[in-house]
């Protein structure tokens, strides 16, 4: 299952990327991380750190 999670996250964060460009996805990101519910917090932070991951270079593109 946390495979499925990881896989999922990084194609989150790449749409999010390709769509607003990075800085654009971590700022939408991160407005919906501190509006969000505990849940969403989670999956949200998640992508986020996907994102990040992506953009260091040790993540997929």
């Amino acid at each position: 299952m946390k495979h499925l999670t990881t896989k999922f996250t990084r194609c989150c964060a790449y749409r999010l990327e390709r769509r607003f460009g990075y800085d654009g996805a971590v700022e939408r990101l991160q407005e919906r991380i501190d509006n969000g519910s505990i849940e969403e917090r989670s999956l949200l932070a998640d992508i986020l750190q996907a994102l990040r991951t992506s953009r260091t270079g040790t993540g997929h593109h």
